[in-house]
């Protein structure tokens, strides 16, 4: 089994975890392309990340260029005349009339934003081949295989319920780890549909948007329009945040060092030390 394709984006600030991720997933699936959204990378981090195996990258400008999937010029031209999103009432008024956000604000403004469209531009450039996003502050530390079993498109990973009572009411799915195993063209309308339902709801005002209208969509009604079919896994095992706890290699498949983690140099070395036996 060659295995799926991995697609992960960032900027200098977590430039190292993806460096350490990207030779991970080389070092278990040696076959798989990886796309790596560059949306802030130095010069030279782009050289190092572009001599790394099996990697693709895709440059911000190329992102940029799908605003026209949702680039509305009167919504962008009222709201740079009048500045109406600092008001509630204006921006009903703008999602009422105007309901694409203006993606060059938004692709400026939050990084986190960006998500949709590096996976839609790694869609676009890919082959049929399964896709898993993965943050950028993640790390794959055994094979995953198994996420691609079973009949579903869409695949999310699922807080513990501990967790999802100090995640508010959309914070069932954490979205560092998603699966698309559906036809590319499907993929693609869910990416564009989940990113409207950001961009329509959220506009600038929630760093976490993204992960607010994935939960929304996947536990709304939309899948039932759509004839998508989505699976829930494990955070525990998939999307394993309590790093400084400690973890299991052969229970918690891939680290998330969110929540600032991955900014922890000494939790970084220390993750490293147990997880490679060989030098990276």
């Amino acid at each position: 089994m060659n295995g799926p394709n991995f697609v992960t984006y960032g900027d200098s600030n977590y430039f190292g975890i993806m460096e350490i991720n990207i030779k991970q997933i080389n070092k278990l699936y040696p076959n798989s392309k990886i796309f790596v959204g560059d949306v802030g990378l130095t010069t030279e981090e782009r050289k190092r990340i572009k001599k790394l195996k099996n990697v693709v990258i895709i440059d911000l400008d190329k992102i940029r260029e799908l605003r026209q999937y949702f680039y509305n010029p009167k919504r962008a031209f009222y709201e740079k005349l009048f500045k109406l999103r600092k008001y509630k009432c204006a921006r009903f008024f703008l999602n009422r009339f105007f309901p694409m956000k203006c993606i060059s604000d938004i692709i400026y403004k939050h990084l986190i934003s960006v998500k949709p469209l590096v996976i839609i531009k790694s869609v676009l450039i890919s082959d049929e081949t399964p896709l898993i996003f993965m943050d950028g502050d993640t790390i794959l530390i055994n094979k995953i295989d198994e996420l691609l079993s079973g009949n579903f498109d869409i695949g999310v990973t699922v807080r513990s319920k501990e967790d999802q009572k100090t995640c508010g009411k959309y914070g069932k799915i954490n979205a560092g780890v998603i699966i698309l195993k559906c036809k590319n063209n499907r993929k693609i309308n869910f990416l564009t549909d989940w990113l409207r339902k950001m961009l329509i709801e959220y506009a600038n005002e929630v760093s976490l948007a993204e992960q607010d209208a994935l939960n929304k969509i996947i536990y709304g009604k939309y899948l039932d329009k759509t004839n998508l079919k989505f699976k829930e896994f494990d955070g525990e095992i998939y999307n394993y945040s309590k790093v400084e706890k400690g973890f299991d290699r052969s229970k918690n498949k891939v680290l998330h060092l969110k929540s600032g983690r991955f900014k922890d140099k000494e939790l970084i070395e220390k993750i490293k030390k147990e997880i490679y036996n060989d030098k990276l």
